[in-house]
């Protein structure tokens, strides 16, 4: 299966479910493999930290 965000063809590569919360369900996942899916973890924690943080 090839990942969404590097584009490469890798056996890691399932349906992940992200550290998200839209209404949609379906947007809550993504395609990856463990390399990316790693970023896009670590992209949602420091959004999610801005939004509690920054928000004061």
């Amino acid at each position: 299966m090839k990942c969404a965000r590097c584009k490469q063809e890798k056996e890691s590569t399932k349906k992940r479910r992200t550290n998200t919360a839209y209404v949609d369900d379906t947007l809550n996942f993504v395609i990856e493999c463990d390399e990316c899916f790693v970023k896009t973890e670590e992209f949602w924690e420091q959004m999610w930290e801005e939004n509690r943080y920054g928000s004061y």
